[in-house]
């Protein structure tokens, strides 16, 4: 989550405005997949991790992270282009191809 700043990505979904039910709803379900890829990131991060061969404490993280992005590669770009998204205005488009972003890393 600090690496791709899943954190401040969250934020601007809050920010999203609520204006009758749907915006609500459409929120919710930013914020529901946001949770879910990051569940998912965490977990190819731990099997990729797991399977490198090397015994490492769950403890280890920033192992655990730099062997899932040995693995992936492409994460610095996709980090920069969720820092670029979430730097101005907060907007469902915006905040929908932060998460099209996040899901890209995990293909």
């Amino acid at each position: 989550a600090e690496r791709l700043g899943l954190d401040h990505l969250l934020e601007r979904v809050n920010e999203l405005p609520r204006h009758d039910r749907w915006d609500s709803l459409a929120r919710a379900a930013l914020r529901d997949d946001l949770g879910r890829l990051q569940a998912d990131l965490a977990g190819a991060a731990l099997a990729v991790a797991a399977g490198s061969g090397e015994h490492r404490a769950v403890s280890d993280a920033a192992g655990v992270v730099a062997a899932w992005e040995a693995s992936v590669g492409g994460v610095e770009r996709e980090a920069a282009e969720i820092a670029e998204i979430t730097a101005e205005e907060t907007s469902l488009a915006r905040m929908s191809v932060a998460l099209r972003t996040v899901r890209a890393l995990l293909v």
